[in-house]
C-alpha cells in the first residue's frame, strides 16, 4: 500500500483545522479504495436465446480454426456439452465443443495451427510432445446479440502416432437464470438417457487413442 504524507494546508477544512491546533501531528492519507468487481449475482443472466448464440459462436470458432489448417469440417461431427454448476434456479454454465478428426494430424502441422490462431487474435502457447498441444485463449469472442463477448480457451491436440487431431473449446463460466438452468438440466437428462451411437463410439475410441 502506498502512503503519502500530506503537508498543510490540505484543502480540507476539517484536516486543516486539526493540523493548526496540533502542529506536531503528521497527516498521512490512505489511497482511495478500489471498487469491488460486481458479484456474479449482479451480472446479467443469460437467457436460452443468448445461450444458443454462445453455442453457435463457439462452433463457428472451432470450425474456423479447422478450416484455416485445411480440415474438411463438413465431415466432422461436433460434440457439444454444457457444464452446469450451482442450483436448478440459478447458476453458471460453461459451453464446451469438441471435434475429433481421424487423420487430421496428417493434414495439419502444429505450426499451421499456431499461425492460424495468432492471425485470428488468439493468445497462443505451444506444447510439443507425443501429443502436440496448442493452447489458445481470448477474452472477447463475439457471441451474439447486444455486443456480448465471452472468454474462451481452445486446446488443439495432434497425435502423430494415430494421426488424430482433436480440438476442444470451452467458455468461461457464464451466469444463467432459472429458465435457462432448467432447460439445461432437462437437456442433460435427455442426453444421459439417449443410447450411444456409432459416431459417439468412434469419437471416444479416437480420443482414448490420443492419451
Amino acid at each position: 500500500m502506498n502512503l503519502r504524507r500530506v503537508p498543510a494546508p490540505t484543502g480540507d477544512p476539517f484536516w486543516d483545522t486539526l493540523l493548526r491546533r496540533h502542529p506536531d501531528l503528521e497527516l498521512v492519507l490512505l489511497p482511495p479504495e478500489q471498487p469491488e468487481p460486481p458479484a456474479a449475482e449482479s451480472r446479467p443472466l443469460l437467457d436460452e436465446v443468448t445461450l444458443e448464440a454462445v453455442r453457435r459462436a463457439l462452433r463457428v470458432a472451432v470450425d474456423a480454426v479447422l478450416a484455416r489448417v485445411g480440415v474438411d469440417v463438413e465431415s466432422v461431427v461436433a460434440q457439444q456439452t454444457e457444464r452446469l454448476a450451482a442450483g436448478a434456479t440459478r447458476g453458471t454454465v460453461s459451453v464446451h465443443v469438441r471435434r475429433v478428426v481421424p487423420g487430421g494430424a496428417d493434414e495439419a502441422s502444429p505450426r499451421e495451427v499456431v499461425e492460424a490462431l495468432r492471425e485470428d487474435r488468439w493468445d497462443v502457447s505451444d506444447h510439443p510432445g507425443v501429443v502436440h498441444r496448442v493452447v489458445a485463449s481470448r477474452a472477447d469472442l463475439p457471441a451474439g446479440r447486444g455486443g456480448l463477448r465471452v472468454g474462451v480457451t481452445v486446446v488443439v491436440g495432434l497425435a502423430r502416432t494415430t494421426g488424430s487431431l482433436q480440438i476442444e473449446a470451452e467458455t468461461v463460466d457464464l451466469p444463467v437464470g432459472e429458465a435457462a438452468a432448467r432447460a439445461l438440466l432437462d437437456a442433460q437428462r435427455r442426453e444421459r438417457e439417449k443410447p450411444a451411437t456409432d459416431d459417439d463410439t468412434d469419437a471416444r475410441d479416437a480420443s482414448q487413442g490420443d492419451d
